[in-house]
């Protein structure tokens, strides 16, 4: 029988996800820092990691999309009401689009 179509996940394959993934987070936290809505870049990524190893409790890390359930739990812990967490996760996906060819391998 012929080969009809061939199937992978391209994380880690064709993508380097850490890099997607960090460069992503430091851009979301900035674009929330000059929107006023948070004070600390760092404290934000700090929270954000946090939170996200432990909804996702594997030992690799390839969760490079914002999660609703991530985001907002960071929205809630540290307060942050001036944007919606739908509005980050939109700037996030936007930017990983943007940057997408520049982390392939």
């Amino acid at each position: 029988m012929p080969i009809k179509a061939l199937i992978f996940d391209s994380g880690f394959c064709l993508q380097n996800d850490m890099l997607l993934f960090r460069k992503s987070l430091h851009y979301t936290a900035c674009w929330l820092k000059n929107c006023k809505a948070i004070e600390s870049i760092k404290k934000f990524k700090e929270t954000f990691l946090r939170i996200d190893s432990s909804i996702h409790s594997s030992d690799c890390w390839s969760h490079v999309f914002a999660e609703p359930i991530v985001m907002d739990a960071v929205f809630k812990e540290l307060k942050i009401t001036k944007l919606k967490p739908e509005q980050a996760i939109k700037v996030w996906r936007n930017y990983q689009k943007s940057i997408l060819p520049s982390v392939l391998f």
